[in-house]
């Protein structure tokens, strides 16, 4: 992460230097992103920008995008897919209640978390990754890292009140969700395509 501020050319360029670069959230501390904010760029396109940069200097380093596959961080253009009526397609308990990370993982962020039991937040997650894939008509990302791609809700069972059945189906929406990025990364960029779990 670099909350300080945009990508500088000394650490681009000391990046290029290695076969894989990962550019994390956090690329200047820029808060949440809105629909209706007036600096129209979110995480996406400051991740994407720290990845040209470095490739700026190396063609041949391999670029990789970070997105969490859980947790809807706020900097990202994508947490505004969530706005207003489309909330319900975030994690709730069996009584309805809005789920955030830092009621059940005290140091947390305090977040929201994506239902990925529900074919629509499966399909805004897997644009974000087709956004970032193909920025600059492709010749910038090479792949993704999917953070907290091994995740359950099991483990946080001690804590949110969740069923079973649903339990299994979020499960089954993730393991789905990572099949069918890794599929979209490879028809994206069949040469230097890499998904990462």
């Amino acid at each position: 992460m670099n909350e300080t501020g945009p990508l500088n050319d000394t650490a681009a360029r000391y990046m290029s230097t290695f076969a894989l670069a990962t550019i994390e959230k956090g690329q200047d501390d820029i808060g949440r992103c809105t629909h209706n904010s007036s600096q129209k760029v979110c995480e996406e396109d400051r991740i994407i920008a720290a990845l040209k940069q470095i490739r700026s200097y190396n063609a041949s380093t391999r670029t990789i995008f970070y997105l969490n596959s859980f947790i809807n961080f706020p900097q990202y253009n994508l947490s505004t897919q969530f706005f207003g009526a489309n909330e319900k397609y975030l994690l709730h308990d069996d009584n309805g209640q809005l789920l955030w990370l830092s009621q059940c993982v005290p140091n947390g962020p305090n977040t929201t978390l994506f239902d990925l039991a529900q074919n629509e937040t499966i399909n805004f997650w897997l644009d974000t990754v087709r956004y970032a894939m193909m920025a600059d008509n492709g010749g910038v990302v090479d792949g993704v890292f999917a953070d907290q791609g091994s995740a359950t809700l099991s483990g946080y069972a001690h804590c949110w009140e969740i069923s079973t059945q649903r339990q299994r189906a979020w499960e089954e929406g993730h393991i789905y969700l990572l099949q069918q990025a890794q599929q979209l990364i490879t028809a994206l960029n069949k040469q230097r395509g890499i998904f990462i779990v």
